[in-house]
């Protein structure tokens, strides 16, 4: 008979020890911080949460890093990811950001640099190509698309330029789509995706 823990229900403590989790039943491991009334961190956990989305403490820290190592120990022994709720995440960017990107990168004229917000983000390679996707609502497939798109016609836009070889474009674009992925999956952990345009 398994005596093991499956769930987060069946747990009769605040903190419960790894050996007796069922680790065939865990999704994920978690770092959270506990805050005080002020919001200021208190004590950092290692949690585990099970496929039922139950979760239970491992133990309690005031030590961020240990925290982290523990998840990071646990994740190697048992094969599951770590998510980390005590790192900041990114909010989505605003549209006008996309100013100040193409204001870098030499696309917006003089007569236009007005318009590019002060304290706008700078972006990463790639993010161009993500956050409006993401403000839309646009869904996964949506956004492969669109890379596989972009890819497309850069390559098109470069044929038979000396400098741009093939090799050069597609080494530049492996950038992009690796960063844009990455500004992809942060964009999602960090803020409720809205719904499409139009659609209430």
């Amino acid at each position: 008979m398994n005596s093991l823990l499956t769930t987060g229900k069946d747990c009769s403590s605040n903190t419960v020890s790894p050996d007796l989790v069922d680790w065939s039943t865990v999704t994920r491991l978690v770092v959270m911080d506990m805050l005080d009334a002020d919001n200021r961190p208190v004590l950092f956990s290692p949690c585990v949460v099970w496929k039922d989305d139950t979760w239970a403490r491992l133990t309690d820290t005031f030590d961020i890093a240990a925290a982290r190592q523990t998840c990071a120990r646990l994740s190697a022994i048992h094969d599951k990811p770590v998510q980390d709720w005590t790192r900041p995440v990114p909010d989505a960017v605003p549209r006008e950001g996309f100013m100040w990107d193409a204001a870098q990168a030499g696309f917006v004229p003089p007569e236009r640099m007005n318009e590019v917000p002060d304290e706008a983000p700078e972006w990463g390679a790639g993010w161009y190509l993500t956050d409006w996707l993401f403000m839309d609502g646009a869904t996964d497939a949506e956004f492969e698309k669109s890379l596989a798109d972009m890819e497309r016609d850069t390559f098109k836009a470069f044929a038979g330029e000396k400098e741009a070889t093939p090799e050069n474009i597609a080494a530049a674009l492996a950038i992009q789509r690796s960063e844009a992925r990455r500004r992809w999956v942060m964009l999602h952990a960090a803020n409720v995706k809205p719904s499409p345009v139009g659609i209430a």
